[in-house]
């Protein structure tokens, strides 16, 4: 099965942005690469070029994994790391959604 991915958009409480960072960076994604299945992570920041000016992000950051398997299985495993406290969260992110994509076609385009 081709790699999956999960994206994950969100933002910091007003005025905590360090503390959003400091954990996304040092505590959360380590904790998200240790689950079976999750292959690597990366994180961007909005920068505010867009085609749609005028539809800009709600969410300033995302993070994408990259996952090898069924992203269902992958994301249960996720969920049960956190229910279990293996994986914490924080109270200085607000606003994240995240979503499971499987790919579909091939890569048709390699640079």
């Amino acid at each position: 099965m081709p790699h999956q991915i999960l994206l994950s958009m969100s933002n910091a409480v007003a005025g905590r942005e360090l503390e959003y960072s400091d954990w996304y960076d040092n505590v959360h994604l380590p904790q998200i690469v240790r689950v079976p299945g999750v292959i690597s992570a990366q994180r961007y920041v909005y920068d505010n070029a867009t085609l749609d000016a005028d539809d800009p992000s709600p969410r300033q950051y995302l993070a994408i994994y990259e996952i090898d398997g069924d992203p269902q299985t992958v994301v249960r495993a996720i969920l049960d790391g956190m229910q279990s406290g293996l994986i914490t969260g924080s109270d200085a992110i607000t606003h994240a959604s995240t979503w499971a994509f499987r790919t579909i076609t091939p890569v048709m385009f390699e640079s």
